[in-house]
């Protein structure tokens, strides 16, 4: 379990810049998905402590947006430097949760750093516009902060999606609620920790949940909450929209997964596109919204590629275990359900027409575990090709033209993530402009994220951006004034 003794973990609510149990007295129990035994209970957010925090954040928020915004740039920053500090501790706790090899987790911590110190430099540069296009009138228009605002973050990269919400909402002088996921609660309970330490996020600003279903909807439909943000399932996402909506029509941005296609032109760098694919795919056991699941390569190269991506994808998930170990590049499913969701979607696979060329069960007899899986030619309406399976399962396609892969690449109501491979400049512009996601990469995958510029999905996954100056704005209201200049 590593260094920290289970006993010494917070585990409460984090509430009004203290630590409180949940008012219902109700707590979940946490499984150590790497050794399916119980770790610690957690406090369970109810209503009543959702309401709490609403009231605290009503009178926090003012204050915190009257400071200047050199002020909240100094506690984004700060908090940055404490999260780095803390890598260790951070690993420790996400191996615990679901699993994720510590070995890995520096990159985690690092993309929070920089998001934070990204959204400290633009805190200042928030401006309207403004005209002299109507007679005898100056208009401007006003950025403002909604006030109280709401997220809802998924259990694969809870620091990120933690810090994706945060870090923006409280530039632009929001104060935030953020309800973690009941499936890996402790990194966001070690966040609010170091919120406390910088001395410089007053009360009531951000405030931490953990919890599951009655939480989230309490958020989503509470009616002093004046927008909410959602990572995680399609399904989930509709109905944290539908319950804005129908209580206060409340501003709602949701990100929502994704199948993300890869296409390989015999042009490309073959060996670069097998690499690069394989770790998409194999990174957090294929657990990310932007994993390559999809991979369409041009008949004429097909084995080569398989040549490397093969022993690529087999070799990064070859050493599975305890994640604390510095060793261990494999880790678990999330949990049981998790486990259990991915196997189903092998055996659908099995029960195909596709091959497989590789993995397709358990790995080991401890822990949800499962092995790296490949299957070639699987039929475009299976469902190892048309769900999100949030696991190491890839379907790797053969095609003969363009025009066939981007109509096949297009086919799913997915659209968060794709990426092309091709050394031919035209057709590499040809086929960002037709994929219809809301991120394209050209040779390079997942791995590689630029937290200035915008990230959403486009068709079923999602509705409003992240990152850059796109996603400071998503917290920010517009008003117009129209001021006469006649007496």
């Amino acid at each position: 379990m590593g260094s920290t003794a289970l006993s010494d973990i917070e585990t409460r609510l984090f509430i009004n810049n203290e630590f409180v149990p949940a008012k219902s007295g109700k707590t979940f129990q946490l499984i150590n998905p790497a050794t399916e035994e119980p770790s610690v209970q957690v406090s369970e957010a109810g209503k009543e402590d959702v309401d709490a925090a609403v009231q605290y954040a009503k009178g926090a928020w003012e204050e915190w947006f009257a400071k200047d915004a050199s002020d909240r740039s100094a506690a984004l920053v700060k908090l940055g430097e404490l999260i780095v500090a803390n890598t260790a501790k951070f690993a420790e706790l996400e191996a615990i949760s679901m699993g994720t090899p510590s070995a890995f987790y520096h990159m985690q911590t690092s993309i929070a750093s920089k998001l934070l110190n990204y959204f400290a430099g633009i805190a200042g540069d928030v401006h309207g516009d403004t005209s002299l296009m109507s007679k005898d009138h100056l208009n401007f228009t006003l950025k403002q902060p909604y006030g109280v605002v709401a997220a809802i973050i998924p259990w694969n990269v809870p620091i990120l999606m933690a810090l994706n919400k945060i870090a923006p909402a409280v530039a632009a002088g929001n104060a935030i609620i953020m309800k973690s996921s009941e499936k890996a609660p402790l990194t966001s309970i070690l966040l609010a920790q170091l919120i406390k330490e910088t001395g410089l996020f007053p009360p009531g600003v951000v405030q931490i949940l953990s919890g599951a279903r009655e939480s989230g909807e309490a958020l989503a439909s509470h009616m002093e909450i004046r927008k909410i943000a959602f990572t995680g399932s399609w399904r989930t996402g509709q109905a944290v929209k539908c319950m804005a909506a129908n209580s206060n029509m409340k501003a709602c941005t949701l990100e929502l997964g994704g199948k993300a296609p890869i296409i390989l032109f015999e042009d490309g760098n073959v060996e670069k596109a097998a690499r690069e694919c394989a770790i998409s795919i194999a990174f957090n056991s294929g657990q990310t919204c932007t994993s390559a699941a999809r991979l369409y390569v041009q008949e004429s190269v097909l084995e080569p590629f398989l040549a490397v991506f093969r022993p690529t994808f087999e070799g990064f998930l070859t050493n599975h275990g305890d994640p604390l170990d510095p060793k261990v590049t494999h880790g678990p499913q999330a949990d049981k359900l998790q486990y259990e969701s991915v196997l189903r979607f092998i055996e659908a696979g099995k029960n195909s027409t596709a091959q497989m060329l590789t993995g397709g069960k358990r790995k080991g007899d401890k822990g949800y575990f499962i092995e790296p899986t490949i299957f070639l030619n699987p039929p475009d309406d299976n469902d190892v090709v048309t769900k999100e399976i949030f696991g190491p399962v890839i379907t790797i396609f053969t095609f003969k033209t363009e025009e066939e892969a981007i109509t096949r690449a297009n086919a799913t109501e997915y659209g968060l993530f794709s990426s092309v491979f091709t050394r031919d400049i035209f057709r590499a512009l040809r086929i960002a402009k037709k994929y219809e996601s809301g991120t394209v990469t050209i040779n390079c995958t997942s791995h590689y994220q630029a937290v200035d510029m915008a990230f959403g999905g486009v068709k079923g996954s999602g509705d409003g951006r992240e990152y850059g100056r796109w996603g400071l704005d998503s917290w920010l209201e517009i008003k117009s004034v129209l001021i006469d200049l006649t007496e």
